[in-house]
């Protein structure tokens, strides 16, 4: 899951992910953590990513910025990507050969 959310950062402003039956999508939390890490999406596997209330609460937050004008974001409040959903994908993806 690490490996997804580095390789689609390194693309910049992802506003479309649609991983539809990938196994990184049996991964915990799949949703909320590409969610929190991609503010600008639009659509998650072909629906809406985020609801009109969770739209409404990014509003509201106020954004940080530093002495250049670059966005901070806050990563305290996010999902980590835990080493046991990587052992456990590899698990699943091995049961399916």
């Amino acid at each position: 899951m690490e490996a997804v959310v580095t390789n689609f950062k390194e693309l910049g402003s992802v506003r479309l992910i649609d991983l539809k039956c990938n196994p990184v999508c049996l991964t915990k939390n799949y949703r909320q953590i590409l969610k929190q890490r991609f503010a600008n999406l639009v659509h998650l596997d072909g629906i809406p990513a985020f609801s009109e209330a969770e739209i409404a609460a990014k509003k509201k937050k106020k954004v940080k910025r530093d002495a250049y004008g670059n966005v901070i974001i806050d990563t305290s409040d996010f999902l980590p990507i835990e080493k046991v959903v990587e052992f456990e994908l590899q698990l699943r993806l091995l049961s399916n050969v």
